[in-house]
């Protein structure tokens, strides 16, 4: 059993600026983008005769994409030695799968040779924010808090071959196309301090 698959492409397009104010007090950057991925390389449950449950796990051609986004980020100095920055960063993220099955697990006995294509779809949008307060100790150091947004991006399942199932296959198995977005916020306080004259240095952090 041997199964080819091509190479993915993407087309990539990203237009930005970055921007300096009030004598360098004020630093302002941002940029927008926008991925169109296809031909993705993604593992399916293929149709394999010679395997014992009839499946394989390929690698398929089977995915395109979207990613679209904006980041923004504002980096102010409001006394010499503490800095301010925030952030922002909205992205909206689709994605169409479409998993090629054939022969009798087509589950068209008409067409034995036909293939089935059990399509499937997943999209996703939002912001992932970020404030980071920093204060530089003359000749001791830095101190510094942050809190941030964090997310990683949902998918989706190999879709069902709902001719091959029974009522109780799809009660178990079925309504579980794809899955969300894991998100995640993170709290962080820290120091950085320089000892013994700037011969050593002793840092600490704590997070949540």
């Amino acid at each position: 059993f041997t199964y080819t698959y091509d190479d993915m492409q993407v087309d990539s397009y990203e237009a930005g600026v970055k921007s300096m104010w009030l004598d360098n007090r004020l630093r302002f950057n941002m940029s927008v983008f926008y991925e169109d991925l296809s031909d993705m390389q993604t593992q399916v449950n293929a149709v394999d005769p010679g395997s014992q449950g009839g499946y394989s796990t390929v690698v398929q051609n089977a995915a395109s994409a979207t990613i679209k986004g904006l980041e923004l980020e504002t980096i102010v100095m409001l006394v010499p030695g503490l800095d301010i920055t925030a952030g922002l960063r909205w992205y909206d993220y689709a994605e169409h799968k479409a998993q090629l099955v054939d022969g009798a697990f087509a589950g068209n006995p008409a067409f034995p040779t036909g293939v089935l294509s059990l399509p499937g779809a997943t999209d996703a949008s939002g912001v992932a924010p970020r404030l980071i307060v920093s204060y530089d100790l003359p000749r001791a150091g830095m101190l510094s808090a942050q809190a941030s947004k964090g997310f990683r991006l949902g998918g989706i399942n190999d879709q069902l071959n709902v001719p091959l199932c029974t009522a109780e296959d799809l009660a178990t198995f079925g309504g579980q196309d794809a899955w969300k977005d894991e998100t995640a916020w993170n709290y962080e306080i820290g120091s950085k301090s320089r000892i013994m004259g700037g011969r050593g240095s002793f840092n600490l952090s704590a997070f949540y």
